[in-house]
């Protein structure tokens, strides 16, 4: 793909999540932005975010191969948005900025496979492609 390309995704995601936080707006503190903004910085996120958005969208959405209700980008934005919540109120300090960072990309891509009906192998399926996906793009 070329990085042209994935700037012009990236910019379209980043829409979907500010027009997700704009929705929510009396959930959404400062803290909870600026966690955001950072992580989304790190081009390995936004790499692993926009890459499986891509197929959750071609896949999932209501107007996908296979429409599903939950497995949707929605789905998918509303976990990450939980993650960002969490980490920027953890007040112990228990999770830093890299560890935020390798959720979010575990959260983008966590439901990137689905159809199987065997208990944790869609789990397994998309963990794999994470895997995949992000060897090939860190090397």
């Amino acid at each position: 793909m070329t990085s042209d390309r994935i700037r012009n995704m990236e910019q379209i995601y980043y829409k979907q999540i500010n027009s997700l936080l704009g929705a929510y707006p009396e959930e959404i503190q400062e803290p909870m932005r600026q966690l955001m903004e950072e992580c989304f910085a790190d081009k390995a996120v936004s790499f692993a975010f926009t890459d499986a958005m891509t197929v959750i969208n071609t896949k999932y959405a209501s107007n996908g191969e296979i429409p599903l209700a939950y497995h949707s980008p929605e789905h998918t934005l509303g976990v990450i948005l939980e993650i960002i919540n969490y980490v920027s109120s953890d007040t112990d300090m228990l999770l830093g900025i890299d560890e935020a960072k390798l959720l979010i990309m575990a959260a983008s891509y966590h439901d990137v496979e689905q159809g199987n009906k065997q208990i944790g192998e869609n789990e397994r399926a998309s963990a794999q492609y994470a895997v995949n996906r992000l060897s090939g793009y860190l090397n």
